[in-house]
Parts: C-alpha cells; structure tokens; sequence
C-alpha cells in the first residue's frame, strides 16, 4: 500500500500533485484539511479551475453542509459515474468525524468508490492533535484502522522534521512508506 509524505514549500505544488492524482484515479478522494479555511479556499479554487470540465471533476466541503444535507451528499455521489468522474471530498477531522453523520459510514463501506486519501498541513495535527483537537487522534481508530489496505494515502505538509514525521505515524497508526523531496526532513 502505498504511504507517501510529500514535504513541499508554500506555493510548491502540493494541491496539484493531489488533485492532479485524484482526477487520474477517479472515484472519490477524501481530503482532510485541518483548517476551515484552507478547505473552502481549495474547493473555490478546484471549482473556478475546472468550470469547462465540470462533468468531470467535482468538489465539496463537508464543512459547509448542514448536517441535514449529508445524507443528501451521499445520494449525489451514489448517483456519479465514479469510473469517468472525481470527487475531491473536504473536510476538517470535526466535520468527518461528526456524531450521526453517514459520510464516514459510507466512506468506510464497499459502496463507496474511495480511491484515495489525503491529509493536508500534518504538522498541525502533530502540534494540535493531542490537546487542542482531540479529533486529530480520533482519526486513527475511526479511519485509518478501518480503511481497506489497497486505498493509497498522500500526507501533505510544509514543515516537517523526522520528530514531526514520527509523531504524525504514531497518532494516526500509519507507517509512511516513502517520502517525497526528503532533503526538507532533518536527517
């Protein structure tokens, strides 16, 4: 299974190598952004980029849905032809891991055409993830435990360390498989 870390600047291209690889996988690609902003940020900046293509590439943040229209999200995406089409799916770890919502439900199950996962800004869930956040950590039991093996992950960061890197695999129960411009890392 592929576990990779990719460690890029500000401005270095992490967003394109992501969505890039969500649109040539297809189905739907979860995205967890720990930020509220920088999720509705991406989806506006996903939604101008690909206006001409639209039947093609879709996103949404999970963030801004009552959660009296989850259920309604899932119908929608049911209703894809996943094979010909990408849903880029935002959403804070809050919002995923929300109490008597069914998207994680339905990520989890064999209805759902998941094809990757992908967990921006990892750092912040270092720093935040055993305090400020507890839903950081709720992460690892409620998806990255209950996730199918073949379904690749991409961590996204712009500061890391070996210290920040293990502490990450630790609090989510993943072990990073390869890492991408390493020479950021302090070795």
């Amino acid at each position: 299974p592929i576990k990779s870390l990719c460690v890029r600047p500000t401005g270095g291209g992490k967003t394109l190598l992501f969505t890039t690889t969500a649109a040539a996988l297809k189905g739907i690609t979860l995205c967890i952004l720990p930020l509220l902003s920088l999720g509705a940020d991406q989806v506006k900046k996903l939604i101008d980029t690909t206006q001409q293509s639209a039947k093609f590439i879709t996103g949404f943040h999970l963030d801004e849905l009552p959660l009296s229209q989850h259920e309604n999200l899932i119908n929608l995406l049911k209703s894809y032809d996943t094979r010909n089409r990408t849903v880029i799916l935002f959403c804070s770890p809050q919002s995923l891991l929300r109490i008597n919502s069914p998207v994680l439900p339905y990520l989890l199950s064999d209805l759902a055409p998941l094809s990757m996962i992908v967990m921006d800004e990892i750092h912040l869930a270092c720093h935040f993830g055993k305090s400020f956040r507890k839903e950081f950590s709720a992460l690892k039991s409620a998806l990255f435990q209950k996730i199918d093996e073949s379904i690749p992950l991409l961590f996204l960061t712009a500061t890391c360390t070996n210290r920040i890197k293990s502490s990450f695999e630790s609090l989510m129960g993943v072990e990073i498989t390869s890492v991408h411009w390493p020479s950021s890392l302090d070795m």
